[in-house]
């Protein structure tokens, strides 16, 4: 988590599911931010993740924007460095292993959202393969990331409510 943006909140226990760490992302127009995630190949076979992120959204305003993606060593002491991180190029996880990627996004579209709310991101997109067969999905992340907007973080303004 890039400590220059990222609070910790705490950790939470909700009444179905796994526990998660809490964080709020102070939002800063133009700035990257950066956070990463371990992926884990639970099933028998090996999986080729084939996409992390949002793809290019033409008409979307997300808070954080996907600038790109890098992927940390298989394995070995720098198996969790992101300072060794490789562009992401798609990989392979085999079964019971796993893989540090690193997520670095900027901060943009504030102008569309008014001032006293937040956004709060709790899953990212992935694509895989198995087999022959193409797979797209949210998978959770052992973490929220809440963007609130009060409106000085906003160059343009915030929207107004209705």
């Amino acid at each position: 988590m890039d400590p220059e943006f990222a609070t910790e909140l705490g950790n939470f226990t909700p009444p179905e599911g796994q526990s998660f760490s809490a964080y709020r992302v102070r939002y800063e127009d133009g700035h990257l931010f950066r956070y990463a995630l371990t992926l884990h190949n639970e099933g028998p076979l090996p999986v080729t993740i084939t996409s992390i992120g949002e793809p290019e959204c033409g008409g979307c305003t997300f808070p954080l924007v996907l600038e790109r993606s890098s992927v940390a060593p298989a394995g070995g002491k720098y198996q969790y460095d992101r300072e060794r991180a490789t562009p992401f190029d798609g990989f392979v996880i085999q079964p019971g292993a796993f893989r540090y990627v690193v997520i670095e996004t900027r901060f943009d579209h504030c102008e569309s959202y008014s001032a006293d709310t937040a956004v709060t991101y709790l899953s990212i997109p992935v694509g895989y393969r198995t087999a022959f067969v193409d797979h797209d999905v949210q998978l959770p992340m052992p973490y929220s990331l809440e963007v609130p907007f009060h409106g000085p973080e906003c160059p343009g303004g915030l929207q107004t409510a209705a």
